[in-house]
């Protein structure tokens, strides 16, 4: 009976072990957006209107219960002008944390334009969201992370870290 138990659990951990290390991330780029990140998969494109009209334009994968996903959408120049980058990376700030707890903030930039790194415990049981924001003239950018497990994996950190913009 212990043979047999040890061979089946010998056959899931190869199966699994298998399935987690499927093919490495691949460079997705956005010439419309403007950006290049690694993805572990193809995305798939979203484009949401808000009801000030304003379009949202999202590329999503999920990969053993972590989502990953860029956003970035376009504010009217006269918002740009005349509110402050803090005041609208604070903006989508509490918008991505939504009903959450945030965990830590850190100012961060992204070829000299201001930004965010965020840590957000979801209001879901164990999800954590890891996210980068980024304000780049009158774009927004959102590089975001759920974490089914609430861990920062290496892999989590890869692609929040491989997020460019492109000339």
């Amino acid at each position: 009976m212990k043979v047999k138990l040890v061979i089946l659990l010998a056959v899931a951990m190869t199966i699994f072990g298998c399935q987690l290390s499927a093919t490495p991330p691949t460079e997705f780029v956005s010439d419309e957006g403007k950006f290049s990140v690694l993805m572990p998969g193809t995305p798939t494109e979203e484009t949401q209107t808000t009801t000030d009209g304003t379009d949202i334009h999202m590329f999503s994968v999920e990969d053993w219960g972590d989502a990953y996903l860029v956003g970035y959408s376009d504010f009217p120049q006269d918002i740009i002008e005349g509110t402050d980058a803090e005041m609208l990376l604070d903006f989508a700030r509490d918008g991505a944390a939504g009903d959450g707890t945030i965990l830590s903030e850190t100012s961060i930039t992204i070829n000299g334009y201001p930004g965010r790194a965020l840590e957000i415990d979801s209001s879901d049981d164990d999800i954590v969201l890891y996210a980068n924001i980024y304000l780049v003239d009158n774009r927004l950018y959102q590089v975001i992370v759920t974490s089914g497990d609430g861990t920062r994996s290496a892999k989590v950190s890869e692609f929040l870290d491989s997020f460019k913009l492109l000339d």
